[in-house]
């Protein structure tokens, strides 16, 4: 039997997640977006940033890399026998926990992409331009004009799913379980690219 709960992220600024497309004379790089035309966080990102705070807390002493590989999985090979014929071995294996992509609730995508016909995703992102200073001369290097779309403050929804029959088994209750994740969810301070200008700064909890 599978539970659920629902992260909700809420960013306090601007930020990006990068589709990987460029938009010609309009920007450089573009947000990621869905077939709606909506931002969203890939779940694969989500799990990775609430990973990588398990490991952080690992070092505290309030995790151990046994529970982290149970809850996230573990990924990778490794490579026996001679250097002529080596064998790999999959080490890789599912974790207990699953996360959909963090995305608009419900409520907002229905007033953004309404039954009117009316498509107001554009009034969701600005468009951010830089450029690259000679170090020398203090002015602006030719040619080095950047625009890069980001996304406004708002709030995500991201479910995780388990196994409930798991959890029990290396929690005492659900609830306990819960705590530990509302606990990786507090050290999440920021997701997606361009943080060292600042973006991405965010919260994350558990919802109610």
């Amino acid at each position: 039997m599978s539970g659920e709960l629902n992260l909700k992220l809420r960013f306090k600024g601007y930020w990006y997640i990068g589709s990987g497309q460029e938009a010609g004379a309009y920007a450089d790089s573009l947000m990621l977006k869905d077939s709606e035309g909506l931002p969203y966080v890939p779940g694969k990102t989500v799990k990775g940033i609430i990973k990588s705070k398990a490991l952080l807390a690992m070092r505290n002493g309030l995790f151990s890399q046994n529970e982290i590989d149970a809850l996230f999985g573990v990924e990778g090979s490794s490579i026996t026998g001679n250097t002529d014929k080596a064998d790999i071995d999959e080490l890789s294996t599912m974790g207990i926990l699953s996360f959909s992509n963090a995305q608009l609730p419900e409520s907002s995508r229905s007033i953004l992409v309404g039954s009117d016909g009316q498509n107001k995703s554009r009034f969701l992102y600005r468009l951010i331009q830089s450029t690259k200073i000679d170090e020398k001369t203090g002015t602006a290097e030719g040619g080095s004009l950047r625009s890069m779309e980001v996304c406004v403050p708002l709030d995500l929804i991201c479910s995780v799913s388990y196994d409930r029959e798991s959890i029990a088994v290396r929690y005492e209750s659900e609830d306990k379980f819960r705590e530990k994740l509302d606990m990786l969810c507090s050290l999440v301070s920021e997701i997606g690219g361009k943080r060292r200008r600042g973006m991405g700064q965010c919260t994350m909890e558990v919802a109610e």
